[in-house]
């Protein structure tokens, strides 16, 4: 059986993959330097479809309640700031959105604005990522029963097989290696 946890971690390492693309873009263009616009579309694309729908999807739908049935309270708890970030991250993105469309028209001025809003984004979702790799999802560990994990680990396939295609990870790791190549960005 799966444990949702780790699968989120390494979901996390995709979405960190694709946040180094989203900084080196963003870092070339304020050089001066020509970025492709379906950088910044194709990174918008994978953080709607992919980061938001779903990996935060999941989080918010299958474990964060089950930390609520755990006894985590409802109120001033992580996974309330943990939401409240990811409604900011999907406002980053929709000020990236904005001006990756008038990148790809040819507006000048659109460069500042993706630097920034993908500079927000990128600090922002990389802090986030900490907050749950190193302590949400250990406490989650500790705290969830083995009757409770066994029934988080079963819906979160079941959520997964009933939204998304067999090959939603498999697609969305060929884009981020795709751009990796585009950009020349090293692997670690």
């Amino acid at each position: 059986m799966v444990n949702c946890t780790e699968v989120m971690v390494k979901e996390h390492e995709l979405i960190l993959r694709m946040l180094d693309i989203l900084e080196t873009g963003a870092e070339k263009l304020s050089q001066g330097e020509f970025v492709p616009p379906e950088v910044f579309t194709g990174a918008v694309m994978f953080i709607r479809e992919f980061a938001d729908r779903f990996h935060h999807g999941k989080e918010e739908d299958v474990l964060f309640p089950a930390l609520y049935e755990a006894g985590m309270p409802r109120e001033n708890s992580p996974q309330e700031l943990l939401n409240l970030e990811h409604k900011l991250g999907r406002r980053f993105v929709g000020r990236l959105d904005e001006a990756a469309e008038k990148y790809m028209e040819g507006d000048e001025e659109a460069i500042g604005q993706i630097v920034e809003a993908a500079r927000d984004y990128v600090k922002l979702l990389r802090q986030h990522i900490l907050k749950e790799n190193e302590g949400l999802f250990p406490v989650a560990e500790k705290i969830m029963n083995d009757g409770l994990k066994e029934r988080v680990n079963r819906y979160y396939l079941e959520v997964e097989k009933e939204r998304f295609p067999d090959d939603t990870v498999i697609r969305f790791t060929q884009l981020v290696e795709r751009f990796e190549n585009l950009l020349s960005i090293k692997k670690n």
